[in-house]
């Protein structure tokens, strides 16, 4: 969907007002965020769900569920101490989700979650000349 080089200095404005526009009609989102220490995962989360709304993504120091407020029911989840297995889904992330949502999930690896929803993931990669590369694809099922 979105294959792109943006260079250092950039927000993710743009780019996340591209993906809104891509997915605000779909009631029920999970986004896999995967990229490097310091890439900018939680910045573009943050920059994203101002469009729904919210602005209150916090580092990963601060928790590994968040949800948050806004338009739609916000749940960010920073796996970076730990990872994510099929009981924590069940009994930490599920009971949060309702009839419409946007999963956050940073550092695991792209699949399909035992939810109904919409997958993507947002890979972002720091380059050596200081740019970033960025890839937005929805992940499939089959």
């Amino acid at each position: 969907m979105i294959n792109q080089i943006i260079p250092c200095n950039k927000d993710y404005t743009e780019i996340a007002r591209t993906i809104y526009k891509a997915i605000k009609n779909h009631p029920k989102i999970v986004i896999f965020l995967n990229g490097s220490m310091g890439s900018g995962k939680t910045t573009f989360a943050r920059t994203l769900t101002r469009f729904y709304g919210s602005e209150a993504i916090q580092s990963a120091s601060f928790g590994l569920v968040n949800k948050l407020p806004g338009k739609n029911n916000i749940i960010h989840c920073d796996f970076y101490r730990c990872s994510l297995n099929e009981e924590f889904l069940d009994t930490e992330i599920t009971p949060l989700l309702g009839d419409e949502f946007l999963l956050l999930i940073e550092w695991c690896s792209p699949q399909i979650l035992d939810v109904e929803a919409d997958h993507y993931c947002f890979e972002i990669n720091a380059l050596k000349d200081g740019n970033r590369s960025i890839t937005f694809s929805e992940i499939s099922s089959e």
